[in-house]
């Protein structure tokens, strides 16, 4: 049987017949087959199966062992090969197994046998390769590893089990927030579950020492958790809950920890839970933050809340019915009933009542009016509401009650009733007529002043439309419907006819007025007679327009400046002034930009002087107005100031005084004429003649001693003659300049070039002096002047001349320019004499009039230019030829309007 031991022979044994030993003498054979008896013996006592196979793998020796497990007999296995009981053994296999072991001697590989009744189980090869007698073998030893294979199963099963475990505990520790830890205190090996990391924000299996955790624990907290743990450490529970700092947000935690100790005591392993309980902590402050603002709302509702058991006992209430019922808190309340309050036990048995009819009929009641004796002795009245409370099931267990203390509101009905009566005894007394409309202008009331100016009774005018009642029906539809669409009109003028025929002038004021909904439901008006003011009206019209024409023709208007606002109004002779259309009122500063540059610095003074005080009365001023022309104004002013003496407008009076000023400065300029001629005649050409004399008698003298004059001394009669051209010419510019003054030189349009050449060859030849005179004009230039343009370019030539000693040149330049839009002949003088100093260039212009002239004749030329040159609309000015050095010469320019 397989598996059954046979008794060992003497002899080599017949079972194993496929082994041929080698040759040898009786006495070697004998031991070698002792040897191999017991050889085989031993093998058999082998509890895995033995396998001697040739190196083609046919086998040639089993064991027991493998007759036994196969379940063949030893005959029937010597008759087979490898590849007929190894189900993963092919001959190609085989081939290779053969060879592998060849190549490494020895090898151990797994495979499965086959039984002789189908069976098939795994086996462990051990195979070793080796020669003997020139022949190759392998001697395999095979063990059934059905059990070991059974136990790997077992053991792969119980992994993947384990690992399934693992994953729903972290599953389930994600899904609840759960962590979990094992600490070895031993080595300090701490070891945290997925969902620990996860709660502190840190990447899974990171490092972490005690001190790392400490710093993720809220700082607040830290001590707290420190102490706590080294309690735990002492052999205290570990149970805590604290925060901590994870992923850049606070969370809060719940920790619970066993510490385990050794038999002396010392700490060995704790294992322990983190909970994710910011949530929780969420919720918990949520509900208590919900608690905190409904004890608020309960607490500052204008309403007395409370609520009672199914006995009517009191469970809670709010502040205001807790004051009511003269308790120091809310929380007093508790286990009370009606008969513990202060209100009367007739009042106590009527809440009493309503409680227990609302509980047992399980309905609301509303609006209940009643009344309470409060603690303070005032008995007020309520408006009170009872709603039954339920459980879980529908069961009524108790009842909620609100109510409104209406005491002010019951006295203010009452007053509305009283007023009520007050009031129609007002609008009865009054003298505007009064009346309501409803939104389809129907008179729903009127008053008795209704009555009397349209002529009908009040019971007729009711129900009847608001229109027909005057002169014009439409206008009266279109102000009531303006009433409704806008809410209100003012100041809206009628005419009411009176059934006689009378009409009166009226204003309406009339505004909606609403229901207790907000719902507008008429339109109330009040008429006010205008009689008497349409007719101070029209005198007013009439006295203003008497105001404006005495205004006009006195050219004098008023203003008033608004130092407040900054606005300044006036009469309309006053704009008109100023050029401006009548306007109501416009910035100060508009009116300050046309005063002249000039006389701007009072103005100035007056805006930043906060008191104003200091603004002459009495003064006179310019006025550019928009067209280019100017105008003198005369003013007076008054300072308006407020209680506190502080300055809030000023009022003033303005004068056109033009006319007048022109007549002034026409004869201040008569006068000055006069005064230039005397000073003229009586000293500067007396002076002339005197210096002529002078020398006409040191010649005289001369003559009279020598008989005759030498050379030497004929320079006496040129100093004389010099002394009577200057003085010739002196009167010949004073005749010219009065009848310039007196307008008798025609303007004519004439040639710029021509009048220069005349005076160029006017100074062609000039005794004693080398004087060079060029021009540069290219081509005519033609201007509007008159025969006197030649005097200016003779003076300014002659200047030129007069005023320099020794050899002079002098250019005259002519061009076109444009300045401000306006095409100009520039005709520049320029010389390089000794120049004018920049001192008194900046003077030059300002003496350039008749009255600073006056002084002994100096500067008369220039006067005589600069006045023909404003005559002519032209400009004139003097600067240096040479920019900056005025040693080499001026240049005087003059530009006058061109002529196309």
């Amino acid at each position: 049987m397989p598996g059954k031991k046979e008794k060992a022979p003497s002899k080599r044994s017949k079972k194993n017949e496929g082994i041929k030993l080698p040759d040898a003498d009786a006495k070697e054979r004998k031991q070698d087959e002792e040897k191999q008896f017991f050889n085989e013996y031993l093998v058999d006592q082998l509890r895995d199966m033995a396998f001697w196979t040739w190196a083609d793998g046919r086998i040639f020796f089993v064991n027991e062992e493998a007759c036994r497990s196969l379940g063949y007999t030893r005959c029937e296995l010597l008759s087979m090969n490898i590849p007929d009981i190894d189900v993963d053994f092919t001959a190609e296999k085989l081939s290779e197994f053969i060879e592998r072991n060849k190549h490494l001697g020895k090898i151990l590989v797994e495979s499965r046998f086959k039984t002789k009744d189908g069976k098939v189980f795994p086996v462990e090869i051990s195979s070793n390769y080796f020669h003997a007698d020139g022949k190759e073998y392998m001697v395999s030893l095979c063990r059934d590893i059905s059990e070991r294979k059974k136990t790997d199963e077992a053991l792969r099963e119980s992994e993947r089990r384990l690992k399934r475990t693992e994953r729903i505990l972290y599953r389930s520790q994600e899904a609840g927030k759960v962590g979990s830890w094992h600490l070895d205190l031993r080595n300090n090996d701490l070891w945290w579950s997925p969902e620990t990391y996860r709660i502190f924000g840190l990447p899974p299996n990171t490092g972490l020492s005690y001190e790392d955790f400490l710093a993720i624990v809220y700082e607040e907290d830290r001590a707290g958790v420190d102490r706590a743990w080294k309690e735990a450490l002492a052999g205290k529970p570990y149970e805590i809950e604290h925060r901590v700092f994870a992923n850049g947000q606070v969370k809060w935690v719940y920790e619970k920890a066993i510490i385990d100790f050794d038999a002396h005591g010392t700490p060995m392993f704790g294992i322990g839970t983190v909970v994710d309980i910011t949530e929780r902590k969420r919720a918990e402050n949520a509900i208590v933050q919900s608690k905190i603002i409904l004890q608020l709302v309960m607490d500052n509702v204008p309403q007395a809340i409370f609520w009672k058991d199914r006995n009517s006992t009191y469970l809670g209430c709010n502040k205001i019915f807790a004051r009511a019922a003269g308790l120091k808190t809310p929380e007093d309340i508790r286990g009370k009933t009606d008969y513990d309050l202060p209100w009367s036990r007739e009042q106590a048995d009527s809440f009493r009542e309503h409680d227990f009819r609302v509980m047992e009929s399980d309905t609301p009641e509303y609006h209940i009016i009643e009344q309470q004796r409060e603690a303070s002795g005032r008995v007020a009245w309520l408006e009170t509401s009872k709603v039954p409370l339920h459980d879980l099931e529908g069961n009524v267990t108790g009842i909620l009650c609100t109510y409104e203390d209406i005491t002010e509101r019951k006295l203010a009905e009452e007053a509305v009733r009283l007023a009520s009566a007050y009031n129609r005894s007002l609008i009865e007394a009054s003298l505007d007529p009064l009346v309501t409309i409803s939104p389809a202008g129907v008179i729903t009331d009127v008053n008795k002043a209704t009555e009397m100016v349209t002529g009908f009774a009040r019971e007729e005018l009711i129900n009847t439309d608001f229109c027909d009642y005057f002169t014009e029906p439409d206008r009266a539809k279109e102000g009531y419907r303006t009433a409704f669409e806008r809410g209100s009109v003012t100041d809206y003028a009628l005419e009411i006819w009176h059934k006689d025929g009378h009409i009166t002038p009226v204003i309406y004021n009339a505004s909606v007025y609403r229901d207790d909904t907000g719902e507008v439901i008429g339109v109330f008006a009040a008429a006010r007679d205008i009689t008497e003011r349409r007719q101070a009206e029209e005198a007013l019209k009439k006295s203003e327009a008497n105001l404006e024409r005495a205004q006009r023709i006195a050219a004098l208007g008023n203003w008033e400046w608004d130092l407040k606002t900054d606005q300044l109004s006036g009469s309309r002779e006053y704009f008109r002034m100023f050029g401006l259309d009548h306007q109501e009122a416009v910035p100060f500063e508009k009116f300050a930009r046309m005063l002249h540059p000039d006389d701007r610095k009072w103005v100035n003074e007056a805006i930043k002087d906060i008191r104003y005080d200091n603004l002459p009365r009495d003064y006179e001023f310019r006025i550019l107005l928009p067209d280019g022309k100017e105008r003198y104004i005369h003013s007076i002013v008054e300072v308006i100031l407020d209680e506190n003496g502080r300055p809030i407008k000023v009022f003033g009076t303005m004068q056109d005084i033009s006319e007048r000023k022109r007549a002034q400065n026409a004869l201040q300029d008569a006068k000055d004429q006069v005064e230039l001629y005397v000073d003229l005649m009586g000293h500067d050409i007396n002076n002339m003649n005197q210096i002529s004399l002078g020398f006409l008698e040191l010649a005289h003298n001369i003559i009279e001693m020598e008989g005759k004059l030498g050379e030497d001394n004929i320079v006496l009669l040129d100093r004389a003659m010099d002394s009577l051209n200057n003085s010739s010419q002196l009167i010949d510019s004073v005749r010219k300049l009065q009848r310039e003054k007196m307008g008798l030189y025609e303007p004519e349009v004439l040639s710029v070039g021509s009048i220069i050449e005349d005076t160029i060859k006017q100074f062609k030849r000039i005794p004693g002096r080398d004087v060079k005179i060029t021009c540069n004009a290219p081509g005519d230039y033609r201007v509007r002047a008159n025969v006197l343009l030649k005097d200016v370019f003779t003076n300014l030539v002659g200047n030129a001349v007069k005023h320099s000693k020794g050899a002079l040149v002098v250019n005259i330049g002519v061009s076109r320019v444009i300045d401000n839009g306006k095409i100009y002949c520039r005709i520049d003088v320029e010389d390089d004499g000794p120049g004018i100093p920049d001192t008194l260039k900046s003077t030059l212009f300002d003496r350039l009039s008749l009255t600073t002239t006056r002084a002994k004749g100096k500067g008369f030329g220039l006067c005589l230019i600069k006045m023909l040159v404003d005559d002519y609309r032209g400009k004139f000015w003097v600067e240096d030829r040479v920019a900056g050095d005025y040693t080499r010469g001026a240049r005087f320019v003059v530009m006058l309007p061109a002529v196309e």
